[in-house]
């Protein structure tokens, strides 16, 4: 006799949520967002309270990526106050701190991911484990707390399954870009080229965009404007693309800054005044000021 969890409703609804979770790791937001919305579907319709929970929680962290899970915080946090599966609280606290760092929320952010974390080792999973971790870092990193920031990436790092290439290339830009903040360009352009080609190998063009900002920023550190310029510029090419506006905006001010010191008075001053138009309406002054101040002294790509 069949069992409710060898099903076929069952194995459906495992089915949208894996698919779901591989169109989520490479970026492709929309497509695990409908796949989704179908496992929230069957869970209503089928469903356990935990699979209520579950599916909830995969609904919310394509959303909040997208910038439309505002509406789905509530539902979060009531799983993590009242429900007693680890694993759900673990995904509901991860996705709140998530929502929280996109909204420069970091010391919420931090809160969230240390609760994400304490239900990660209740269930002694490494990956889960390596996302909170990943998350605390970003929080710490957006408050210049740069050196906490490499500890926790590097607890991430060690922790993520090796045949996670994607979710490990990630880890491997921020511990990258924050090793390239201390000044560590070498060891900063290592692991981003690491990221940047596994991302590439694994046809996560969305990610691969905000890699070749943080290149930018490192061979500008270096003192390697030429190569930061090829950077910022497929950067601000690519981003449009995937509607990713704050890599646009940091593409930019770095495009300005590399072909200014490259002597490219036009090309910077096309930058800034974009730059302007588009994030920073009114503010007329804007490219003189940037094209006369600088900008590497006054841009964190984190905060």
């Amino acid at each position: 006799m069949e069992t409710t969890l060898d099903s076929p409703r069952r194995r459906d609804f495992s089915l949208l949520r894996r698919r779901a979770r591989q169109a989520y790791r490479v970026g492709r937001f929309e497509e695990a967002l409908a796949l989704y919305e179908r496992a929230w579907e069957w869970a209503q319709r089928h469903g356990e309270p935990d699979d209520l929970d579950r599916a909830l929680c995969g609904r919310a962290s394509v959303a909040i990526e997208l910038r439309r899970g505002d509406d789905l915080l509530g539902g979060l946090r009531t799983v993590l106050m009242r429900s007693a599966n680890n694993e759900n609280c673990f995904l509901a606290a991860n996705n709140i701190g998530r929502a929280y760092e996109l909204q420069r929320q970091h010391k919420k952010a931090a809160f969230y991911a240390r609760i994400a974390r304490d239900h990660a080792r209740r269930v002694s999973s490494r990956e889960w484990l390596a996302s909170a971790h990943n998350l605390l870092g970003n929080a710490c990193l957006a408050e210049s707390r740069v050196e906490e920031a490499v500890v926790e990436y590097s607890a991430a790092l060690e922790l993520v399954p090796a045949a996670m290439t994607t979710w490990r290339a990630l880890i491997e830009q921020n511990l990258g870009y924050a090793r390239a903040t201390q000044g560590d360009h070498m060891t900063g352009l290592r692991l981003l080229w690491q990221s940047l080609r596994a991302l590439r190998a694994a046809g996560a063009w969305r990610y691969m965009t905000a890699v070749r900002v943080d290149l930018a920023f490192t061979y500008l550190e270096a003192e390697r404007p030429q190569r930061a310029l090829l950077h910022a510029r497929r950067a601000v090419v690519e981003a449009p693309g995937h509607d990713d506006s704050d890599t646009l905006k940091n593409g930019l001010y770095l495009c300005g800054e590399a072909a200014n010191r490259l002597g490219l008075a036009g090309e910077a001053r096309a930058c800034f005044e974009r730059l302007q138009r588009e994030f920073f309406h009114g503010n007329d002054r804007l490219p003189d000021f940037l094209l006369t101040v600088g900008v590497r002294k006054m841009l964190s790509l984190r905060a």
